[in-house]
């Protein structure tokens, strides 16, 4: 198996994921943009938009809040992983998503963006985790 040493992600990954990311922006106009990234904020695969954003810092934000939730779940009692997190802003919505490689040792994270505000939330979310348990499964 083929593999990026820099990160160590398994090429079928990374070719997945961005099958996955295309099918996902491709199959809900709301979402701006999907990102898969690293615990540790390395951009795995992001799928193209019309608009400009910057992955890899977006990546990065998102292993920030990936890190500072579980440690909030943690603290709280409230479980042992954190699952989604959820920004609202005058705009639109950040979603940010832990997923973990069940025959890999590592996990990584789905980051979101989502415009306009009228966007249907649960539909995101639903297709998000559909996608997250089809990369969790391989």
């Amino acid at each position: 198996m083929e593999t990026n040493q820099a990160l160590k992600i398994p090429s079928y990954i990374k070719v997945l994921s961005d099958k996955l990311l295309k099918n996902l922006i491709a199959s809900d106009s709301d979402v701006q943009q999907a990102i898969l990234s690293t615990k540790d904020g390395f951009e795995i695969a992001a799928a193209p938009t019309k608009k400009t954003v910057e992955t890899a810092k977006l990546a990065a934000v998102a292993s920030s809040l990936s890190a500072l939730s579980s440690l909030s779940i943690t603290e709280t009692n409230l479980g042992t992983k954190y699952e989604t997190i959820l920004i609202e802003s005058d705009k639109g919505y950040f979603l940010v998503m832990d997923i973990l490689v069940s025959d890999e040792s590592f996990s990584m994270i789905l980051n979101i963006v989502v415009a306009p505000k009228t966007a249907v939330l649960g539909k995101i979310i639903y297709h998000t985790k559909i996608l997250a348990d089809s990369l969790s499964k391989n």
